[in-house]
């Protein structure tokens, strides 16, 4: 097949748009012809090196200069790059499926595809009402008429898509309650590569992964943990700052490393005890998986999306419990057992791509059960 990805995603990316990435090249790795039109160059597209794949970029102006009106230049030039570059790329390449996700991605494949009469589709992850059901509190009880004002043309989107991929089957579900006839498919899990296990002294009691975000409750992890523990944070995001400041304040011994290659990243979940995801809202959540594949304890938020993907597999404490996830840490930390778990084997990026190709080959789709 010919596959054209578009992942409107900045130099940092989050685990929807690193999925977008690794999904197009397992696709490719398969034989299939990918290429992936993305807006900025970031520290993970750059390592795709496939022959069947290529990458394009139309690259922004970085929003750190903090200007008035720069979001609506980078919106006009999308616009402009959408009609004159990408439009007449999709005309000589002929692609069998145009695919998005999330909001302008989606739109853009949606409004191309009906324009070209080339078949949509759109990976699904979090949708307004999902977000209104439990983030009540964190969003200030936003109402409900206002995000989905800010979705209207998503939804158009994905109404007018052939098929729709969720990454879970509960994002299927939570789809299905926002457009109720959507064409949902059965989800495609998300996955890890296939890593070599070294022999690391395990000498970092603590890692958090993942993009540095109020949702991620990161400074509760921070309120949870001694001056003692050793502890390593990978991302990037706009709490970076105040995350600082607060491990300053409470004397804690803590790393903070950005953006790591991938190879740093294994390395540095095999010399870890314990990965902690506190997360109040996921749509899968990568990282716990990776912890397991490395034999690294993995201590979770106690959320939907996180039982119906890691079950027993980890422990789990109550959302915004300061008090309970103290105290699963030191009982975790003071059992120092290495965990084992078979969910690497049946979650992998190779995996996922069958499926998606299975999907997309098929005129009619299985449709996702409405059944939780």
């Amino acid at each position: 097949m010919k596959l054209i990805f578009f992942i409107d995603s900045r130099r940092k990316i989050g685990g929807g748009s690193y999925a977008q990435f690794v999904f197009a090249k397992n696709l490719a790795l398969r034989g299939h012809e990918v290429v992936i039109f993305a807006a900025d160059k970031n520290f993970y597209s750059t390592q795709l090196k496939v022959e069947t794949l290529k990458v394009y970029y139309r690259h922004t102006i970085p929003l750190f200069y903090k200007r008035i009106g720069i979001d609506k230049i980078n919106d006009i030039w999308a616009y402009l790059y959408a009609i004159f570059v990408i439009k007449p790329f999709i005309k000589k390449f002929k692609p069998d499926w145009i695919i998005g996700y999330l909001r302008p991605s989606a739109i853009k494949a949606e409004k191309l595809g009906k324009q070209l009469n080339i078949k949509v589709a759109n990976f699904v992850y979090e949708n307004p009402v999902w977000m209104q059901q439990v983030l009540s509190e964190e969003l200030n009880d936003i109402p409900l008429k206002s995000l989905l004002k800010s979705w209207k043309k998503t939804k158009h989107a994905y109404e007018n898509s052939k098929i729709l991929i969720p990454n879970s089957k509960l994002s299927g579900i939570k789809m299905k309650e926002w457009i109720p006839n959507a064409p949902i498919s059965n989800p495609v899990y998300p996955g890890i590569e296939k890593i070599e296990i070294k022999s690391y002294s395990r000498d970092i009691d603590i890692i958090y992964i993942g993009r540095l975000h109020f949702l991620k409750n990161i400074n509760e992890l921070l309120l949870a943990c001694k001056p003692g523990y050793s502890i390593v944070i990978i991302g990037k995001g706009e709490e970076e700052e105040k995350l600082k400041k607060l491990a300053k304040k409470m004397s804690l011994n803590i790393r903070f490393l950005g953006a790591v290659s991938d190879e740093d990243k294994w390395e540095y979940l095999q010399k870890s005890k314990l990965l902690i995801s506190p997360s109040s809202f996921e749509g899968f959540g990568m990282p716990p998986l990776e912890a397991l594949a490395c034999g690294c304890q993995v201590l979770c938020s106690d959320i939907p999306i996180f039982h119906e993907i890691y079950s027993s597999d980890v422990m789990y404490f109550n959302l915004h419990d300061i008090a309970d996830l103290k105290e699963k840490i030191e009982l975790i930390l003071k059992n120092k057992t290495d965990t084992v778990s078979k969910l690497p084997d049946k979650y992998t990026w190779i995996n996922a791509a069958i499926k998606i190709e299975s999907i997309l080959q098929l005129d009619s789709p299985k449709i996702l059960s409405s059944e939780k």
